[in-house]
């Protein structure tokens, strides 16, 4: 059974992958995953479909990176408060009134994601929390 160090070490993994453009270590996840993303409300429910939605948020942010403020974990479950800086420089499908802003837009995100871990140690449910009202804001989207 997987310990909260270990999981510790796979949100770190995962986000490592991300930075640097390696393959996402789909070991790390059952291929059943129940994700959601409340910012934009796009759900998956398998790992592929996951790995395409991460495609477009690349494609919409292609220098997006992502660090660590705080990553808590136990045996079964991790949270892990994370910051992203980006530039936006295409359209983003999953949420398209983000791609009415203004190219070149710098973005300063913060948010946090919820593991949950399978008796294997693998992620089997992942819940992201960000503020999209400050997305669109700092992408120059006017809302009125």
């Amino acid at each position: 059974m997987a310990t909260a160090q270990d999981h510790i070490e796979q949100v770190k993994q995962i986000v490592d992958a991300f930075n640097t453009g390696k393959e996402f270590p789909a070991s790390l996840t059952d291929e059943r995953l129940d994700y959601k993303d409340w910012g934009t409300g796009k759900a998956s429910s398998t790992a592929d479909e996951f790995m395409e939605y991460a495609t477009e948020w690349f494609a919409a942010f292609s220098d997006m990176t992502f660090g660590n403020d705080d990553i808590i974990a136990t045996d079964r479950a991790c949270v892990h408060r994370w910051w992203m800086k980006a530039t936006l420089t295409g359209d983003f499908s999953p949420f398209p009134l983000v791609s009415k802003g203004k190219r070149g837009s710098s973005v300063i995100l913060h948010g946090s994601s919820t593991y949950e871990y399978d008796s294997d140690g693998k992620v089997v449910k992942c819940y992201e929390y960000y503020d999209m009202l400050s997305l669109l804001r700092q992408v120059g989207v006017e809302i009125p």
